[in-house]
């Protein structure tokens, strides 16, 4: 069997594909199998800021030698009360150098972050969720090698965003936010 007899071969299959399609009511199949997936896909998606929730970014200076501390502030100018859990930074490895102690979850790379346990004696980095009341702020680090002031004052692209591609990296948490439930991802 030559090409031409392959090409030949081949549009008859999708010709006789067609037909079968067009016999069986395809649009019809689409509504009821593929639809409802999309549907279920679009409503999974995680959104990618929540209006009046501020986190800045700072550099709180040197932790060690070469490694800087990136601050982490999460401040809710929502109106109502914010449970925020499971926060975690992936980083844009060709741009931006996680310090190599950090907890780094390897199955999803990415680095956990934790915020201030200010009940034990001393206080420490121990709590994976938060409650934020309005006009409440809790603070997380992350040692970072090198931080630039271009990352800190980065905004980012309107494209980035949508395609959630980061410059520097990735911020991704769960929000409880009155009674909806969100996941984020925020590109930087």
């Amino acid at each position: 069997m030559d090409f031409l007899d392959c090409v030949m071969s081949l549009s008859q299959s999708i010709r006789g594909t067609l037909a079968v399609l067009r016999i069986h009511d395809i649009p019809n199949w689409l509504a009821v199998f593929v639809w409802p997936i999309i549907v279920f896909s679009w409503r999974r998606w995680p959104v990618g800021n929540i209006p009046n929730l501020r986190i800045i970014l700072s550099n709180a200076g040197r932790w060690k030698e070469d490694i800087d501390k990136l601050h982490l502030q999460f401040t809710n100018d929502t109106g109502s009360i914010v449970y925020l859990r499971d926060v975690r930074f992936r980083p844009n490895r060709r741009r931006i150098r996680v310090w190599s102690g950090a907890a780094r979850d390897v199955s999803e790379d990415t680095y956990e972050l934790k915020f201030v346990d200010k009940s034990i004696n001393p206080p420490s980095f121990a709590l994976r969720q938060i409650i934020l009341n309005t006009g409440q702020s809790e603070l997380t680090e992350l040692g970072i090698e090198n931080l630039s002031d271009e990352v800190l004052n980065y905004s980012g692209h309107w494209l980035r965003k949508i395609f959630r591609r980061p410059k520097y990296f990735k911020l991704m948490f769960t929000i409880m936010l009155g009674d909806k439930k969100d996941r984020v991802v925020m590109t930087y």
